[in-house]
């Protein structure tokens, strides 16, 4: 087992995934997942963190699975490696990470996103 580079995260899809295609026809989809923390203090008081975003990409068949079957508010867990790409915002240069999903899987769905038509 490979487990240089293994990322597993567990929460809350930001927004249904879309499938698109790159210009060589391969097929990929890309969404946010966030993470909900929280602690009890002392006195027995909730306090929740702030929300973590990661954001996640996927391609072929995972993407086409995830794009048939994840919405947004559905838990999930994903697996996967960190990957870092360029990206260029009003000028200057970033280096961003984000997941290359290789399994994902679905814990809960929710409710009002998943109504039978």
């Amino acid at each position: 087992m490979n487990i240089n580079n293994t990322v597993t995260l567990i929460g809350n899809v930001g927004a249904t995934p879309e499938l698109k295609k790159s210009n060589d026809g391969k097929s990929w989809c890309s969404f946010d997942l966030a993470i909900n923390s929280s602690y009890v203090n002392e006195k027995g008081d909730i306090i929740s963190n702030p929300t973590d975003w990661f954001r996640l990409s996927a391609f072929d068949k995972t993407a086409h699975n995830i794009c048939k079957y994840v919405k947004v508010g559905d838990k999930i867990i994903v697996s996967g490696k960190l990957t870092t790409y360029l990206k260029e915002i009003n000028g200057a240069h970033y280096n961003l990470c984000s997941v290359l999903i290789k399994e994902f899987q679905l814990v809960s769905t929710s409710t009002v996103n998943h109504k039978k038509k």
